[in-house]
C-alpha cells in the first residue's frame, strides 16, 4: 500500500533505522521521491530464475553475451548517480 510520510521528524526516525538496519539497501529515488520497494515474493523470483536460464540457453552459443537476473536501468547516459542518492 503506498504510504505518504509528511512529518520531516519521522522521515529522519523511519530512514535512519532503515539504513541501521541496512534495510534501505534495494530503496530507490525517483524524481525525488523516496521509493520502499519490498522484496520480489517468490512466485516473481521463480519467473525470474526461469526467465534468466531460459535467455541463459537461448543466448549461450553468442561470445560475450552475458545474462543478468537484475540490473539497475537508468534515463540517464550522464549524470546516472544523481538517481540513486538518497534525499
Amino acid at each position: 500500500m503506498p504510504t505518504l510520510v509528511t512529518d520531516p521528524k519521522i522521515e529522519q526516525q523511519l530512514l535512519e533505522r532503515r539504513r541501521a538496519s541496512r534495510g534501505d539497501r534495494f530503496d530507490e529515488v525517483w524524481d525525488g521521491v523516496y521509493i520502499m520497494a519490498p522484496l520480489a515474493n517468490l512466485e516473481h523470483q521463480a519467473l525470474r530464475n526461469q526467465l534468466t536460464t531460459a535467455f541463459t540457453n537461448a543466448l549461450a552459443g553468442h561470445s560475450g553475451t552475458q545474462v543478468f537476473p537484475g540490473v539497475n536501468v537508468g534515463d540517464r547516459r550522464d549524470d546516472w548517480e544523481k538517481q540513486l542518492q538518497m534525499p
